[in-house]
């Protein structure tokens, strides 16, 4: 299996806004949809700091963390060429992902 993402990752046991780091890691992602799952799945625990590529290059890949009170409301992730990605609540409390404005731009 190809990895093409290494991201370098803090692990958090408790609470992110109030406790500190617990450890730091590398995670490897095969593809952007693992990467992207793994954000929305385990926001509360884990905070990607940097993705490099497989060839081991930086990536401009930037991630933002939208902190509450004890938890983490969302994610947003600006892509190499400045397109921004965000979590949104489906309605029935449940995080997608959605293009900054998709739904301005598409009236639901």
């Amino acid at each position: 299996m190809t990895m093409n993402y290494i991201c370098l990752v803090n692990y958090y046991c408790n609470c992110r806004r109030h406790d500190g780091i617990t450890s730091t890691s590398i995670k490897f992602f095969k593809d952007v949809h693992s990467l992207m799952d793994f954000l929305l799945k385990e926001m509360n625990t884990y905070e990607i700091t940097e993705i490099y590529g497989k060839d081991g290059e930086l990536l401009n890949v930037k991630v933002e963390y939208e902190l509450g009170s004890h938890n983490v409301n969302g994610i947003m992730v600006t892509d190499e060429d400045g397109i921004k990605i965000r979590t949104i609540d489906d309605g029935q409390g449940n995080l997608r992902w959605s293009k900054e404005n998709e739904n301005l731009r598409t009236g639901e």
